[in-house]
């Protein structure tokens, strides 16, 4: 899913710079996990694939369920620099919504 942020697997706005690199500090040897922070929401600290872990996946959804995701739907076709935006690049991405 897709937070209202535009945020992926705890992978926040303010966790990458535009250019994609990370700035989480990673928690395991092989970089693949991650520790994140947030104010934004209930859970502050969080741990999180990173996006060299995820761009090893064989196939990434991203699932968009009920009206208050149509927002998020639209935000994801309007393009940027989002989380959701960097892992939607990887060509083995795709989006479902149901309403």
């Amino acid at each position: 899913g897709v937070g209202p942020d535009g945020h992926v697997a705890s992978l926040f706005p303010d966790s990458s710079r535009p250019d994609g690199v990370e700035q989480l500090i990673t928690t395991s040897d092989n970089g693949f996990v991650a520790h994140t922070q947030t104010t934004e929401f209930a859970v502050l600290d969080r741990l999180t694939l990173t996006y060299e872990a995820i761009e090893k996946s064989r196939k990434i959804m991203i699932l968009l369920w009920g009206k208050r995701k149509q927002g998020i739907l639209g935000m994801i076709e309007e393009g940027g620099a989002l989380p959701v935006h960097q892992i939607l690049q990887m060509e083995q991405s795709s989006v479902w919504y149901y309403s």
